[in-house]
């Protein structure tokens, strides 16, 4: 327990203290150390893990993500005394990968809405509930004529069991009880174990004292899918709380003592990325050779050249420093290779882990980069709820965080233009229906802006090709019949139409990307450049 405490920085500590109501002694670290029974009263295994992964969780995935764009493009992860690619991050081994996947993984799925352990425990122990409850059935008593004479008596009803049922629900309960960690005996597990051993007793009693009925033929998934999330999480939970020791070696990497300077790199291949897979060839510049391998150099200090170029005609610069005046944003983009004139997209991260900055720091960067471009934003990494934004500020962007979305969408008002309009591609099934009317808000935006074509295509079952995006957005006419479905086929289709008519084709894609037919790689390759919103960058 001790060893696991250690892993919180000095922030989640302290956090962990005022939850657990620590005053004095209590928040010492070294005393908990050494007693750890102290925490023990307090909090269990499972739910002081939670804590880790919340604090140090979106660090791991930031270097993941880090690695991972690197490896894509071919380039080693080597830090050199004239060669610095992130600090550090020489010191990563095998161990230290396998660790960091497990913990990024744990860590991002605590951020994709499906809440907590405990919620998720909730949703899963109400469908395995409902499977308990389908797999028997009352069958009601009847009344029938005596055979001594004209007088009614009642027959006595049955219950019946499902085989097939009660075999699905052994097999959950014995899949929830593998998943949870052996080192955890806390009040939740707990009462997860005792709620495993009710529903086996429950199952017992059907097939030792009812008889079998008829088979339901329902495969139950959507039940089974809500389990298997909690399973999921959990072993994921019991192969983290096993390896505490890994963990705590891969936090101490010299790579995590800087989280500043490892945000900034994040948020410059998270860019490049969504560029990437926006349909951007990116080409990574100022590379060096370490040995056998080849290494992208990042200057951290008055940047002269860029470090990725953007299709064919734009360039980004790291710490770039203007040749006119002292401005260094962090990061921007030019339509040149001299980072001449306007920039299409400021960008300056800011790590404001200690509350440092306050709202007038962040007017006063915009302000500080007014005249190098109108697309310029300050891109905080922590969500500091009591600062209201204002237009160029974004707060809690980080892997896993909606405010994600946020810069995907500057990205694409910076890129495209009046000149090169993209077109609107709007999911009308059911499944999308309840974040349609958000959706259509900002499209009317764009359309305002001149960022969109006036024809669009509203799909479901089947795909429509229509004109007057900005009078049907205006007009609530954005509905198709026959929207059950969600297919693809027939988008592809209308997508091949309009880029046969030899003009590029950029693409807004408006949808959660559920088809039953394929997946959203189709229309990649179905157009130039594809804008997909509410949907992760591909991997």
């Amino acid at each position: 327990m001790g060893k696991l405490a250690d892993l919180l920085s000095n922030e989640g500590w302290e956090a962990l203290c005022r939850d657990l109501g620590f005053e004095g002694e209590s928040r010492d670290r070294s005393k908990v150390q050494k007693t750890p029974g102290i925490l023990l009263s307090k909090i269990s295994h499972t739910q002081l893990l939670a804590k880790v992964l919340d604090d140090q969780g979106p660090a791991m995935a930031m270097l993941s993500e880090v690695m991972g764009f690197l490896e894509r493009h071919g380039h080693a992860a080597r830090t050199t005394g004239t060669i610095a690619t992130l600090p550090g991050i020489e010191e990563l081994k095998p161990q230290h990968r396998k660790t960091m996947a497990n913990w990024d993984q744990a860590a991002m799925q605590r951020l994709a809405q499906n809440g907590t352990l405990e919620e998720m425990w909730e949703v899963a122990s109400t469908a395995l509930d409902d499977l308990l409850d389908d797999a028997s059935t009352e069958n009601p008593g009847s009344w029938r004529l005596s055979r001594y004479g004209g007088i009614y008596e009642r027959r006595q009803g049955m219950t019946t069991y499902d085989e097939d049922i009660i075999d699905i629900l052994r097999q959950q309960i014995a899949l929830v009880r593998e998943s949870l960690p052996k080192i955890d005996s806390g009040e939740f597990i707990g009462g997860v174990v005792e709620k495993c051993d009710e529903l086996e007793i429950a199952c017992d009693d059907l097939t030792e004292n009812h008889y079998q009925g008829y088979h339901s033929h329902n495969d139950h998934e959507e039940a089974l899918g809500k389990i298997a999330i909690f399973v999921e999480q959990m072993r994921l939970t019991a192969t983290l709380l096993s390896d505490i020791e890994g963990a705590a070696a891969l936090i101490e990497l010299a790579v995590f003592r800087n989280l500043p300077q490892l945000y900034e790199v994040w948020l410059l291949c998270f860019v490049l990325r969504t560029l990437e897979c926006a349909g951007y060839t990116i080409t990574l510049e100022n590379v060096g050779q370490v040995e056998d391998h080849k290494v992208w150099n990042l200057k951290y200090a008055g940047a002269r050249t860029p470090v990725a170029k953007i299709g064919s005609q734009a360039w980004a610069f790291f710490q770039f420093k203007a040749k006119a005046g002292s401005t260094m944003p962090d990061f921007a983009i030019y339509d040149n290779s001299d980072a001449v004139g306007s920039a299409v997209i400021v960008l300056d991260a800011k790590f404001s882990e200690k509350g440092g900055y306050n709202a007038s720091d962040y007017r006063a960067t915009l302000d500080k980069y007014k005249n190098l471009s109108q697309h310029r934003f300050t891109v905080e990494y922590m969500v500091r709820s009591e600062i209201t934004p204002e237009v160029g500020m974004m707060f809690g962007v980080c892997p896993g965080m909606p405010a994600i979305e946020d810069l995907k969408r500057a990205l694409f008002e910076a890129f495209t233009t009046q000149d090169r309009p993209a077109v609107a591609v709007i999911d009308c099934s059911e499944s999308f229906a309840d974040k349609l009317p958000d959706a259509l808000e900002r499209l009317q935006t764009w359309v305002n802006a001149g960022l969109l074509r006036d024809e669009f295509i509203v799909f479901a079952g089947r795909a429509e090709l229509r004109q007057g995006l900005g009078e049907q957005i205006g007009a609530n006419a954005i509905t198709l019949e026959g929207n059950e479905a969600t297919r693809i086929a027939d988008l592809v289709g209308q997508l091949g139409e309009l880029r046969n008519r030899a003009e590029p084709l950029d693409v807004v894609l408006l949808s959660d990307g559920e088809f039953e037919d394929g997946s959203v790689d189709s229309l990649y390759a179905a157009t130039e450049r594809l804008w997909a919103f509410g949907l992760p960058v591909r991997a």
